[in-house]
């Protein structure tokens, strides 16, 4: 019988399986019967994956700890063209020690379980998850004279006035001088940058009545285009509709800032 479970002993054990297939995030998965045929592949392939095996692990695998990856690996491939392609297998049938699932599941909720265990049997500290919704509504809230920034480490956004001397409180001072000697804390769009007028003509541009609209677009283009805008769409029954409007517009700007600034995100109603 094969065993799918690595001896107490051996250090690279849970981890090594979390990373035996790493290798395919830069080189394309090749199937079995093929890469037999391509020594040079797999010749790169086991150098690539010993330089990923050096970076979180600490060092290549050991010859008895690769075989026993290998026979996991094998383990697995048999319970899949059993279960999953209905096609059966003969020989001697593997040990397997856990219950296999094979429910089709969000590829973020997959994600977040796998670097969980990563985080577990690695021992590493795991960093605090960022919520696209908390960024989100740190857009909704933002002030003029005030930055808001978000600390990829604890997940955590924190607000400071622009000038803390104005303030005359030590703690934003303090805050400052953190956020200005770590790398940990990024930037946050202010409200200049997060352009409301432009989503108060993206909104207008939804309006089917034409008599709507063309209100909308009046108060937009008046002297005071902001109060003027609110008292239209609270006149025209709009209220609940443009800000749950405005609300996954931020959302989608918050992603595409995460994105850009390559902040691993999560959702809150997928946690």
């Amino acid at each position: 019988m094969v065993s799918t479970a690595f001896a107490v002993q051996k250090k690279h054990g849970q981890e090594a399986c979390l990373l035996h297939d790493a290798s395919e995030c830069y080189m394309s998965d090749i199937p079995r019967p093929f890469k037999a045929d391509l020594p040079e592949y797999r010749v790169r392939e086991d150098a690539l994956l010993d330089m990923i095996f050096c970076k979180f692990l600490g060092s290549p695998l050991s010859d008895d700890e690769r075989h026993q990856v290998k026979e996991i690996d094998d383990a697995m491939l048999w319970s899949d063209l059993e279960n999953l392609l209905d096609e059966p297998q003969y020989g001697e049938i593997p040990e397997i020690h856990i219950d296999i699932d094979y429910t089709v599941r969000p590829f973020q909720n997959v994600e977040k379980e796998y670097l969980d265990l990563f985080y577990l049997y690695s021992g590493k500290e795991q960093p605090d998850p960022i919520y696209l919704e908390d960024i989100a509504e740190s857009f909704e809230t933002c002030m003029d004279g005030w930055s808001q920034f978000l600390n990829v480490r604890t997940g955590k956004i924190v607000t400071v006035p622009d000038d803390p001397g104005l303030t005359g409180m030590q703690e934003d001072v303090e805050l400052w001088n953190e956020i200005e000697e770590s790398d940990d804390y990024l930037r946050l769009p202010n409200q200049y940058e997060l352009h409301e007028k432009r989503i108060m003509e993206d909104f207008t541009e939804t309006c089917t009545r034409g008599d709507t609209a063309n209100r909308l677009w009046r108060a937009l283009n008046g002297r005071h285009p902001y109060r003027y805008f609110k008292d239209a769409i609270r006149e025209t029954g709009l209220t609940q509709k443009f800000y749950d409007f405005r609300s996954m517009t931020f959302l989608r700007m918050a992603e595409d800032w995460c994105r850009e600034n390559n902040v691993r995100f999560w959702r809150k109603t997928e946690a």
